[in-house]
């Protein structure tokens, strides 16, 4: 099984993912874990997509949402959600996606167009770091569109346009974050969480995931109205 095909998995009934782009999940993973600047983590029936942060001087500050106290210490059955393709900027879930790295982010993440080369540690492809450029967008929208249709390029730019601004300057992002129902439960997203050193961001939109991420670190930062969606930004330092 593929990354893509994993995430989207993982993510079929996840509320952000579903607003970006319904059952075309499929193709709009494949899509995004194209773009440049995502690394893909992998363990037995789990998929973490990081970004890193981008170069000094194309950050952008944070914007005036409101911090917020965190949610409880419960513990929701089910995987972490995804943030959106890096660089986009997108909910996260089961799988927790940003959005296109080097776009605005969504449940997000994303890899050199064409396929993962192996690189890194074992079970860790692609590079991280930087931003897609012109050409690389274009193909991204391009694929999307064929894809998934047009209301899914729209709806992942929207997502990553409100969530860009909540991430803080200097942390890389956990774009999407997917757990196949039977390997749930067994540890395989805290383990590919923890491999990643430094501060991590993460949005998502399934409130279930909140108590997830709060058991793995991480803590309420902001929350923001995605067209129907409630996201929850949320940092572990």
């Amino acid at each position: 099984m593929t990354p893509a095909d994993l995430l989207a998995t993982a993510f079929a009934d996840e509320p952000g993912m579903t607003w970006v782009c319904g059952s075309r999940k499929a193709a709009w993973f494949a899509a995004t874990l194209q773009l440049p600047a995502l690394t893909i983590h992998t363990a037995p029936g789990a998929v973490a997509i990081i970004s890193a942060p981008p170069p000094a001087g194309r950050t952008k500050p944070a914007g005036p949402a409101q911090p917020i106290p965190s949610a409880g210490p419960a513990q929701p059955a089910g995987s972490a959600e995804p943030a959106g393709p890096a660089g986009l900027a997108q909910p996260a879930g089961s799988a927790e996606p940003a959005g296109p790295a080097g776009l605005a982010q969504p449940a997000g993440v994303a890899e050199p167009a064409g396929p993962a080369r192996p690189g890194g540690p074992a079970g860790e492809v692609g590079q991280a770091g930087g931003s897609p450029g012109v050409g690389a967008l274009v193909g991204w929208t391009w694929r999307v569109l064929c894809g998934c249709g047009p209301r899914a390029v729209s709806r992942t730019l929207a997502y990553q346009r409100a969530t860009d601004r909540l991430k803080p300057a200097g942390v890389s992002t956990v774009e999407f974050v997917g757990v196949l129902p039977d390997s749930r439960g067994k540890g395989a997203a805290r383990r590919l969480i923890d491999g990643v050193p430094g501060p991590l961001f993460l949005t998502t939109a399934d409130p279930a995931n909140v108590a997830l991420y709060q058991h793995l670190g991480f803590q309420v930062t902001h929350r923001a109205r995605v067209g129907p969606l409630m996201v929850a930004a949320m940092l572990r330092r």
